[in-house]
């Protein structure tokens, strides 16, 4: 049995739509860092990394790819107000251009 009621359940978004935007967002990421770029892109865990996935295919220039987790909920669902590293990143990165890809930015904590 579902968790959720499956006739409440609302498309926002489209996914032709998505793709799209996806896609869009791609290409200024590439015109914006253009060739010869070092880009790293860092998925905050867990809720990003299909987003990150995509969005990494979009962008026509050679990327790396890491992830870092953070929290401020602990077994809560409403916020500490205190961030906490879950998972640090696996690489060095600096001197590289970072691109942070979050899946929602609520409280702008992390």
């Amino acid at each position: 049995m579902p968790f959720y009621d499956p006739a409440k359940i609302e498309v926002l978004i489209d996914a032709p739509s998505l793709a799209a935007r996806i896609s869009a967002l791609g290409a200024q990421i590439t015109a914006d860092y253009g060739p010869g770029t070092e880009l790293v892109l860092v998925g905050v865990l867990k809720g990003s990394y299909v987003f990150l996935a995509d969005l990494a295919r979009a962008i026509d220039l050679p990327v790396e790819i890491d992830f870092l987790g953070l929290s401020s909920y602990g077994s809560s669902q409403e916020t500490s107000g205190v961030v906490q590293m879950t998972q640090d990143l696996t690489r060095p990165v600096k001197g590289k251009h970072v691109l942070v890809v979050e899946d929602i930015v609520d409280t702008g904590l992390t």
